[in-house]
């Protein structure tokens, strides 16, 4: 009987195969590429551990394993792509503090070749409670400014441990957080001091103290050496190397004697300024921007004073430069509510707190503007009897369609409230400004009162006519006219309080 083979082709998945019996057998899949790493964010981390890292590359699809050089592999690895995933780093104790190591991304295609793109640096930090207290028993205290060129030694001791390991103790300049700087080292004993550290220019400097691992039989070796955790770092000291504070230049050098002016004081050494001083008056408040440069608020004054600043190395000596002048000022307004301030302001808030025109209103008709006792506002009024408030200025009230035009406004001591004054000698109260009479009440008849100037308790005042007639009332003191020294005239506009 004969027997007939018969052979076919079919195209399979990984190709052409033969088919033999109706039984296919598919040739074996290509090895894929191995990982390849080609950044690591953040770079660095906490010698603790528990930064959260992204590696960026290729060939991660079913990773294994994250390891971080000789500290071991992360924790919670995720795989995101086949060109990210995310790890949690491993801590690295009784290992150099800045050492940098290489992360390696683990597939069943092998493991990631390392490279410059790779690397992770273990950084400095004492955000773990400690094992054991470091104490650095100097410099002292926690912060300090010492004098350029004065000598510092750094002294670290711990006298309570009693773990198992063999230790040692170190004192370490950690300024750089990534690169610590082992000061001085001593093995299997409780205390270490560095030799003394002098600097010549201003230097910013953090010391700690470490406790160090060691194998074998104490003593431990000197130099660099690992940490037993970091959790044995005690926190750092931070001195301050600086000369004395200097002043070059103030701007402004004057400034309203109610004070509030923004001065910059220019000059050296201003970091860690405890004050600043308008001669013996303190300023109302100031900020340290950087190490040469402070601004200030001046303080209410009538003289020229130097101004000092107070470190803690000390106090600047007074120069031609340091000196701040107040000066009286004046505000002006227009009729159309144009308000101008001198000397002009150098801040927001210094003098200049709005104008009519500014909020869009459009009048004609203002006649007269008074300031706050506080000098942080003012009231404008019209010969309509309106009352516009600005800065601290309380509104308290306004005249409607007055008979006699309203020609002045005064405020009363105590800034809670002012006076309005009419022509014909009217007086209208708002506020805490009392009335104390007026010209109608005595059956006085004018037409030409100018202006009125309250007394300095504000209870009582006077007005003035365009003749030099005065009219007092309240605890206001009657003393002479220009009528009554038959002096004869129509224009006076004004007047004001003598003391």
């Amino acid at each position: 009987m004969a027997v007939r083979l018969v052979f076919s082709t079919a195209l399979l998945a990984g190709g052409a195969a033969w088919v033999w019996g109706g039984l296919a057998s598919a040739p074996a899949a290509a090895a894929g590429a191995a990982p390849v790493v080609a950044s690591v964010s953040p770079a660095s981390g906490p010698i603790g551990g528990g930064t959260q890292v992204t590696i960026t590359g290729s060939g991660f699809t079913g990773a294994t394993a994250v390891t971080f050089g000789s500290a071991g592999p992360g924790t919670s690895l995720h795989v995101n792509s086949d060109t990210s995933v995310t790890v949690t780093s491993p801590a690295r104790s009784s290992k150099f503090l800045g050492n940098t190591v290489d992360v390696t991304v683990t597939t069943p295609n092998g493991t990631s070749s390392t490279s410059t793109q790779d690397e992770f640096t273990y950084t400095y930090n004492t955000t773990s409670s400690p094992a054991e207290t470091i104490s650095l028993t100097s410099p002292s205290p926690a912060s300090d400014y010492v004098p350029l060129g004065t000598n510092v030694t750094v002294t670290a001791s711990d006298p309570s441990y009693t773990g198992a390991e063999a230790y040692g103790i170190s004192a370490l300049d950690v300024s750089n957080p990534a690169s610590p700087v082992v000061l001085a080292h001593t093995g299997s004993a409780t205390s270490v001091s560095s030799s003394p550290i002098a600097k010549s220019s201003f230097t910013v400097a953090r010391y700690v103290g470490e406790l160090d691992a060691c194998t074998g039989t104490p003593p431990c070796p000197t130099g660099p050496v690992g940490l037993v955790s970091q959790g044995a770092v005690s926190s750092p000291v931070t001195v301050i190397w600086e000369g004395a504070p200097t002043i070059t230049a103030v701007a402004p050098a004057t400034g309203p004697t109610a004070g509030g002016t923004s001065v910059t004081i220019t000059g050296a050494n201003f970091a860690g300024a405890s004050s600043v001083m308008f001669g013996s008056t303190a300023a109302a408040n100031f900020v340290v921007t950087s190490p040469t440069s402070i601004v200030a608020t001046s303080p209410p004054g009538t003289s020229t004073v130097d101004i000092t600043v107070t470190t803690p190395i000390g106090t600047s000596a007074t120069v031609p430069a340091d000196r701040f002048t107040p000066v009286n000022g004046y505000d002006m307004v227009g009729s159309d509510g144009g308000v101008f301030v001198f000397p002009p302001p150098n801040a927001p808030g210094q003098g200049f707190f709005g104008s009519l025109p500014g909020l869009g209103i459009h009048v004609n008709d203002i006649v007269g503007i008074v300031a706050t006792p506080s000098n942080k506002g003012y009231w404008l009024v019209s010969a309509a009897g309106a009352v516009y408030a600005f800065g601290d200025a309380t509104y308290s009230g306004r005249v409607s369609s007055p008979p006699s035009p309203i020609v002045a406004i005064a405020g009363n001591p105590s800034g809670t409230g002012y006076w309005l004054v009419a022509a014909n000698g009217k007086v209208y109260g708002f506020g805490g400004a009392a009335s104390f009479g007026d010209l109608p009440s005595l059956g006085v008849n004018v037409a030409d009162i100018v202006g009125m100037v309250p007394t300095s308790d504000g209870k009582g005042y006077l007005l003035v006519g365009a003749d030099g007639g005065l009219f007092a009332f309240g605890d206001a003191v009657f003393l002479g006219s220009l009528p009554g020294l038959g002096v004869h005239v129509s224009d006076v506009v004004g007047a004001v309080p003598t003391t």
